[in-house]
């Protein structure tokens, strides 16, 4: 059994065009074989991550603090604190857009075999610990170049 305290998990910022968060990965600090489970704080008007796609991993977020929008190909839908939102593998690509006040979620995430995502605007492709195509720049970078979403 492991037990962490949410105080001794590092904080990685990321910011990346329109792309601006923080991000404490619970599960990886737990030492989890396959479930991830990570706290992401989106600042204000910010987006959560470039609007990708799995191959094979279930992601849930439940929504702790501030609202947004959660964007999917298709249109987007306001959340806000006690909301849960369920992204399955292989279908709309998606991500997260935060409201003037921020937005703040708990996401867990089914694990993968394949470590594939895709990042449909910036055309790109994450493998595991690499991307491709392999010449292309960072995944975050890419989606930076393909500017901010409507």
């Amino acid at each position: 059994m492991s037990v962490i305290n949410l105080r001794d998990v590092p904080v990685r910022d990321v910011t990346e065009g329109d792309i601006v968060f923080s991000r404490q990965m619970f599960g990886a600090a737990a030492g989890t074989a396959r479930i991830g489970a990570s706290r992401y704080v989106v600042a204000p008007l910010a987006r959560q991550m470039p609007v990708h796609v799995h191959g094979d991993e279930e992601e849930i977020f439940f929504v702790l603090d501030g609202s947004g929008l959660s964007w999917e190909r298709d249109g987007a839908c306001a959340v806000g604190p006690g909301d849960t939102i369920v992204h399955l593998p292989r279908r709309a690509p998606h991500t997260f857009l935060a409201g003037p006040d921020g937005l703040e979620l708990l996401a867990f995430a089914s694990g993968s075999e394949t470590s594939i995502t895709y990042l449909p605007r910036a055309g790109v492709m994450w493998c595991g610990p690499r991307w491709v195509p392999v010449d292309a720049p960072h995944p975050f970078k890419a989606e930076g170049a393909a500017g901010a979403l409507e």
